[in-house]
């Protein structure tokens, strides 16, 4: 029982950190299309 709850707990912390990751790079991403669009007008 405590073996699956460990695993389960990992599996959360990953995904959570993941999360964050996916966020941070849809933030930058989107500063970088703005840069693009006021380097092309």
């Amino acid at each position: 029982m405590s073996e699956d709850y460990h695993e389960v707990s990992n599996y959360i912390e990953l995904t959570e950190i993941y999360n964050n990751k996916i966020s941070i790079f849809d933030q930058l991403w989107e500063e970088y299309k703005i840069d693009i669009k006021q380097d092309l007008s």
